[in-house]
C-alpha cells in the first residue's frame, strides 16, 4: 500500500506497477448517509475517513443542504432505460 498526494501521482503508480490496485481517495467526512439496509436512509454526524473511488468526485458539487435534499428525494425511480446500461 502507498499513499500519495495527487490522484495523477497514484495513477501513474499504479499504471507502472504491476498488480498495482486503480487508486482510491480517501474523503473525511462531518456528515454523511447511512443505508444499514436497502432504501433505509440515516443522516448520521460525526467524523470518518472513508474510501471512494475518483469518479465518485467528477462534477459532484455538495453545498450544506445536499443531505437534506437526498432525503426528500433519495433515489430516482428506475425505468427500464436504466437496466440497458
Amino acid at each position: 500500500m502507498a499513499a500519495f498526494a495527487t490522484f495523477e501521482a497514484a495513477d501513474a503508480f499504479s499504471k507502472e506497477n504491476g498488480g498495482a490496485e486503480h487508486p482510491l481517495v480517501l474523503v473525511r467526512q462531518r456528515e454523511w448517509i447511512d443505508e444499514p439496509e436497502p432504501d433505509k436512509f440515516i443522516p448520521e454526524k460525526g467524523e470518518r475517513i472513508t474510501e471512494w473511488q475518483p469518479e465518485w468526485l467528477k462534477d459532484d458539487k455538495r453545498m450544506p443542504d445536499s443531505i437534506q435534499k437526498f432525503l426528500k428525494h433519495p433515489k430516482p425511480e428506475k425505468t427500464s432505460k436504466d437496466d440497458d446500461e
